[in-house]
């Protein structure tokens, strides 16, 4: 890996430490902590992606969320799915709402297996609170976590997709180029 690779995975590592540590300080029902990871994911393919996602939730387990080291394999499958999805042009026009949509339910049915089982549906995330209302008026555990994960994850993904996007479609050329010459792969 060369220095600008390693430069920009980590500004992406720390893109998704702050959108994590603003959502934890603030208690927001939404997630933004894989803008990064998709970044790139878009640029570098799915493995570095998976890896941006991985050093994230291993920094912020370490400094602000230890809830964070058990949803590694949410960012891992971040990753991966952003990175299939991409290499198959999804994310241009009207295919974009429908990978939006499959990343959602991959992320969200990663992170509702993790934070029932683990977690008993309570987790460092805001929408922990509105878990535990739907699961007290008798819906079971996996399923209040999954229904409130998934609609938190909507809304999460929309704004996470579109602004690693918009960032993306914004970097120069030669800094495209530069990053993903030496590989070859993307």
């Amino acid at each position: 890996m060369n220095t600008r690779k390693l430069t920009f995975l980590a500004l992406c590592v720390a893109l998704n430490v702050v959108g994590s540590f603003i959502v934890i300080s603030t208690r927001l029902p939404l997630f933004l902590d894989t803008v990064g990871t998709l970044l790139t994911t878009f640029l570098l393919g799915p493995i570095y992606g998976a890896v941006t996602g991985a050093i994230t939730y291993i920094i912020s387990g370490s400094t602000f969320d230890p809830v964070g080291y058990f949803f590694i394999p949410t960012q891992i499958a971040v990753g991966l799915t952003g990175g299939i999805l991409y290499k198959m042009n999804f994310f241009t026009g009207w295919k974009k709402m429908p990978a939006i949509l499959i990343i959602t339910l991959f992320s969200a049915t990663v992170s509702a297996i993790i934070a029932a089982f683990a977690f008993n549906g309570i987790t460092s995330s805001g929408t922990s609170y509105i878990v535990q209302v739907i699961h007290a008026i008798g819906i079971p555990l996996f399923a209040s976590v999954y229904i409130v994960q998934v609609l938190s994850e909507i809304p999460d993904k929309i704004i996470t997709v579109l602004l690693a996007l918009m960032i993306f479609q914004r970097l120069p050329a030669q800094t495209k180029y530069q990053l993903i010459s030496k590989t070859g792969l993307r």
